[in-house]
C-alpha cells in the first residue's frame, strides 16, 4: 500500500514539477519559481524515500531534500504577501542548514561502510531528524505570521477583501503543517516508543496521502494567481508622519462629513487610495489618521457606515419585502460572509435577528 501510494505521489509531483517549470520560464515570476522549485523538492524528497523503501541503494538515512521544503513554502508565502518580492544573494541564507546537512550526506557516503556501530547510527539518525522538525516548525511560524501581517495590512488599504486575503494559501500551510506534525510523531514514536514501531507505517501513509493532495491543490491554486492581487509591500507604519493633531481631527470632521454626505462606501471596491485622492493626502498619512484618530482600520471605518445604512434601510417599513441580500449589496458589501461578520461585530447580533426586531 504504502509503495503504491510513494510511487503515485512522485509520479504525480514530478509531472506538476515539469508543468510549472514550463510556467515559470515563459513566465519570470518569482512566486512561479519559487513554486516550481518546491515541487520538485518535494518529488526528490519523495525519490529518496522510494530508493530507501525499496533498498535500491545502500545510502544514509538522511532526507537532504526534506530540508528545502520549508525554507522555500515560506519564501513562496512571502513572494504571494509582499509587492515586487524578488529573490535576493540573502535569501541564500535560508538554505545554509541544507547545504550543511548536504556536506555531511556526501561525507557520509565515503565512511557509510566504515560505521558500523549501531549507537552511532542511532543517534545520528536523532540529532538529524531534530534539527529537521525544529527548522520546519520555525519556517511554518514565520508562514503563518507573514499571512496574518499581510491579512491585517489590507485591511487599512481595501475593503473588499475576501478576493486578496489568501486563505487559500492558509488552507495549504495547514495540509504541510499537518504532514509534517505526523512525520515529527512517526518520529517520536520510533525514539521514544519504540515497541509500538509498527504504527510508524500508517503515520507514514497518512503522511504521503496528504503530501499528494496538497501538492495538487497547492498547484492549482498557485497557477491561478495570475489576476489576483500581488500582496502588498509593508513600509514601516507611518514613518515621517508630519501631521499634528489639528490638522488631523479637522481632516476627520472633514472625512466623516464626506462620508455621510457623498457615501463613498458604497462602491464595494472603494479603497484608501480613492479616499486619500478625493483629500490630496498621501494615503499612508490617511491611514494614520483612521487609526489614531477613529480607532478603526478602513477596513472597519468603511463597513462601519455601510452597516448603518443597512440597519435604516431595514428600519423602514417601505423596504420589509428587501432581502438581507440585497441589503448588503445595496449598501456596499460583496459578500454575505463579510456583511454577516461586520454587523455581528458593531450590533452584536445577525443581520436576520436584527431584522426580525426592527
Amino acid at each position: 500500500m504504502l509503495k503504491i501510494i510513494s510511487i503515485i505521489t512522485t509520479f504525480q509531483l514530478l509531472m506538476l514539477g515539469f508543468v510549472l517549470v514550463s510556467k515559470s520560464t515563459r513566465n519570470r515570476k518569482t512566486s512561479y519559481i519559487l513554486l516550481s522549485a518546491f515541487i520538485i523538492s518535494n518529488a526528490l524528497v519523495m525519490i529518496q524515500f522510494i530508493i530507501d523503501l525499496y533498498g535500491l541503494l545502500a545510502l544514509p538515512s538522511i532526507p537532504i531534500f526534506y530540508y528545502l521544503l520549508a525554507p522555500l513554502m515560506y519564501l513562496y508565502v512571502r513572494s504571494l504577501c509582499e509587492k515586487k518580492f524578488k529573490l535576493k544573494a540573502k535569501h541564500l541564507l535560508h538554505f545554509l542548514i541544507f547545504l550543511i546537512i548536504t556536506v555531511y550526506f556526501v561525507l557520509s557516503l565515503f565512511f557509510f561502510e566504515n560505521k558500523s556501530d549501531a549507537n552511532y547510527w542511532y543517534y545520528d539518525f536523532v540529532i538529524i531528524q531534530t534539527i529537521l522538525h525544529l527548522q520546519i516548525a520555525l519556517y511554518i511560524l514565520a508562514s503563518f505570521i507573514s499571512i496574518f501581517k499581510y491579512r491585517i495590512e489590507i485591511k487599512n488599504i481595501f475593503t473588499a477583501v475576501e478576493q486578496i486575503n489568501l486563505t487559500w494559501l492558509l488552507v495549504i500551510i495547514m495540509a504541510f503543517t499537518s504532514m509534517w506534525f505526523i512525520d515529527l510523531v512517526a518520529f517520536i514514536i520510533t525514539v521514544v516508543f519504540s515497541k509500538y514501531a509498527g504504527v510508524t507505517i500508517y503515520l507514514i501513509i497518512c503522511s504521503v496521502s496528504i503530501n499528494l493532495l496538497f501538492a495538487n491543490y497547492l498547484v492549482y491554486k498557485g497557477l491561478n494567481q495570475d489576476n489576483a492581487f500581488d500582496g502588498i509591500k509593508s513600509p514601516k507604519k507611518y514613518s515621517g508622519s508630519k501631521i499634528n493633531s489639528e490638522d488631523s481631527r479637522l481632516l476627520v470632521e472633514n472625512l466623516k462629513k464626506y462620508m455621510s454626505d457623498k457615501k463613498p462606501y458604497l462602491n464595494p471596491n472603494l479603497t484608501i487610495k480613492d479616499l486619500s485622492e478625493e483629500f490630496k493626502i498621501h494615503q499612508k498619512f490617511l491611514s494614520q489618521i483612521i487609526n489614531s484618530e477613529i480607532g478603526k482600520n478602513f477596513f472597519d471605518f468603511v463597513n462601519y457606515y455601510r452597516i448603518q445604512d443597512a440597519i435604516e434601510l431595514m428600519k423602514d417599513n417601505s423596504n420589509k419585502k428587501m432581502t438581507i441580500l440585497e441589503i448588503l449589496y445595496e449598501v456596499g458589501f460583496n459578500s454575505k460572509s463579510a456583511f454577516n461578520s461586520a454587523f455581528k461585530k458593531n450590533i452584536g447580533k445577525t443581520p436576520t435577528e436584527f431584522k426580525k426586531t426592527a
